[in-house]
């Protein structure tokens, strides 16, 4: 009984293990993404404002 309570805790603890792991990938593309729009933003506006020259 014990033991089997023990396997239910490594596994619960294994499982929360993989969301952390699976939030801080998700996190991190965010982020890039955020750069990349963040640069596509700022190539759109150049070429804007190259325009209006």
């Amino acid at each position: 009984m014990w033991h089997q309570q023990g396997n239910r805790y490594t596994h619960s603890a294994r499982v929360s293990n993989i969301q952390l792991a699976q939030m801080h990938i998700w996190s991190a593309s965010m982020s890039v993404q955020n750069k990349l729009y963040r640069d596509i933003n700022r190539l759109q506006l150049t070429t804007n404002s190259f325009r209006s020259i």
